[in-house]
């Protein structure tokens, strides 16, 4: 099984438009690398939250209890105005 084929079998989709990994997944597999599943996620990530688009904007990683959740990251409009300033 590669990367991609075990970090896309093991995905969640979480409220607020994210999608989540168990903490576990990450490690449980000896002979997968993490920074193989890692990167695999974000490219899963951009997949299911970015879809048909090229675009790939930040993305929001959090630990929220015992999943790693990925979201597109947003910007207040505050933020966006103190950037034009």
């Amino acid at each position: 099984m590669t990367a991609h084929e075990h970090m896309t079998k093991n995905l969640r989709k979480v409220a607020g438009g994210g999608i989540a990994w168990e903490r576990g997944v990450f490690t449980k597999d000896k002979d997968l690398e993490p920074m193989a599943l890692l990167d695999a996620a974000v490219d899963i990530a951009w997949d299911c939250l970015m879809p048909n688009t090229l675009e790939r904007p930040l993305l929001d990683i959090k630990k929220e209890g015992k999943r790693i959740v990925f979201r597109i990251k947003t910007y207040s409009l505050e933020q966006v105005l103190s950037q034009a300033a």
